[in-house]
């Protein structure tokens, strides 16, 4: 028979990540207001509280969520201490470590009493946070429906998200890089879809690399992949200059088609742009209904109207930059593509995956 702990340690996983992903169902703005205001509050003793009382109760509807021990005369009683150790510790791991690492949660005196509620506000140092925790926690106790307490666990786990959203992620960048060990990085990082994010990231962070190896580029720029360059008045999704040129490079994890083309001279054309280079990572560079001569013809017609135009295969330009860079170079791309998917306010899920990616090399 499944225990709570393991039923627990399921549904937190299952939880976070829906909560990463398409939800099923309306979130309640209502709770989701408390439980931003516990998570914006400076006690992180609370935050760790809601999760956990959540899981608690998801995996046992039954159950007392603002209980904290088991056998203490109270109904419906559970002990909240071993379950944190048991279910919140093995998922925080698992997580990229949302909170610093602790194997008791519960360690400290404020969490070591019977039940979670009105008896103890009188000896917290922050009642007000206190008020908000235990709105949260009265919350839960509200229903004993088993999609209910799930939804629940989904929405304080959407809570934790949007608090994170901004926060630094580490990339434990190793001592070497290799050319191969970079290039298998970087495949590795860009097999996983992301509409254009991580492939926007890790152009941009190849332009700065070139920059610092010396190679005259200032003003490399990569804004959020789903803003409208147009609206931005960007030329491009990464843009930079050099002493003689100003640069827009699209980049396109998909064939281009004639239209996506002109609109990309368009953009690059109103922002006064010297030049346009398409970083193309597909199997095939033209859709159909495009080929190499429509695009040439493209390529000639706005020579002659101010604008050079270049097309490179994404495989081809990131063997080429990071083999120009050497070693140093490659150890710096690393680290830009971090700061690249930071300028872009990019979601903490690809920050993460990129800094497990760079901790293994």
């Amino acid at each position: 028979m499944t225990s709570h702990a393991e039923k627990g340690l399921d549904l937190i996983h299952k939880a976070w990540s829906e909560a990463n992903g398409e939800l099923t169902f309306e979130v309640d703005k209502a709770f989701a207001a408390i439980v931003d205001a516990v998570f914006d509050a400076t006690e992180t003793g609370y935050k760790k509280a809601i999760i956990i009382q959540a899981a608690g109760k998801a995996a046992d509807p039954s159950l007392d969520a603002q209980a904290m021990q088991k056998g203490d005369g109270t109904e419906n009683s559970w002990d909240a201490r071993e379950f944190a150790k048991q279910v919140f510790v093995k998922w925080n791991q698992d997580a990229n470590e949302p909170f610093s690492h602790s194997g008791d949660p519960y360690v400290s005196n404020p969490y070591r009493v019977p039940r979670f509620d009105e008896t103890q506000r009188l000896q917290r140092k922050r009642p007000v946070e206190f008020d908000k925790t235990l709105l949260v926690l009265e919350h839960l106790n509200a229903t004993d429906d088993v999609e209910k307490a799930y939804c629940n666990l989904v929405e304080i786990l959407l809570g934790l998200k949007r608090w994170i959203a901004d926060k630094d992620v580490k990339y434990p960048l190793p001592k070497r890089a290799s050319l191969k060990q970079t290039l298998k990085a970087v495949d590795e990082f860009l097999a996983a879809k992301s509409g254009g994010t991580r492939l926007q990231a890790v152009v941009a962070a190849m332009f700065q690399t070139l920059s610092s190896a010396g190679l005259q580029i200032v003003d490399v720029a990569s804004g959020h992949v789903n803003s409208a360059d147009t609206s931005a008045k960007k030329a491009g999704d990464v843009t930079f200059s050099t002493d003689t040129a100003s640069f827009a490079a699209e980049v396109k994890d998909r064939p281009l088609n004639e239209a996506e083309v002109m609109a990309s001279v368009n953009k690059a054309r109103i922002a006064d742009a010297s030049d346009l280079m398409f970083i193309v990572r597909a199997k095939n560079l033209f859709d159909s209904g495009f080929d190499g001569d429509a695009f040439d013809a493209i390529c000639v017609s706005q020579f002659s109207s101010g604008l050079n135009i270049y097309l490179e295969r994404f495989e081809n330009f990131s063997r080429v930059c990071l083999s120009l860079v050497g070693e140093d170079g490659r150890r710096s791309f690393l680290e830009e593509v971090g700061n690249s998917l930071a300028e872009q306010n990019a979601e903490i899920s690809h920050k993460w995956a990129w800094s497990n990616i760079v901790k293994a090399l």
